[in-house]
């Protein structure tokens, strides 16, 4: 992934809706996200599931059939894997955003949480 911008002028205006949103229909861009997904936490979170418990996700939609992850992978993961990809989870969806805001996006949502330079 290209070097991220912070200018919040980026996401200025974005607006969103909270979706229902069937996991199998969800994307990830290694390009935007993380490359590699912590197997460790994925099964902890599947150990102590609650799905009252799960956050929203963010998703950015790109198209009619384009829907990217940009927070959210491993609680989507789970949902994959414990309901054979049929299952829907709770989502804060964007739409038309560029690469740019996306990656933006994502790094503001995991502040506490960077990837390295090698997933960048």
């Amino acid at each position: 992934m290209g070097k991220a911008t912070t200018d919040s002028k980026l996401l200025t205006g974005a607006k969103f809706t909270i979706e229902e949103i069937p996991v199998g229909d969800l994307e990830v861009d290694r390009d935007i996200q993380r490359y590699v997904l912590n197997l460790k936490k994925v099964e902890n979170i599947k150990a102590d599931f609650s799905p009252e418990a799960l956050d929203l996700i963010t998703v950015s939609r790109r198209n009619r059939v384009t829907q990217i992850i940009l927070d959210g992978w491993h609680r989507v993961t789970v949902v994959k894997e414990l309901t054979d990809n049929q299952g829907t989870i709770l989502g804060r969806v964007f739409e038309d955003l560029t690469k740019a805001q996306e990656a933006m996006l994502f790094l503001r949502l995991n502040p506490a949480n960077q990837p390295n330079l090698l997933e960048k």
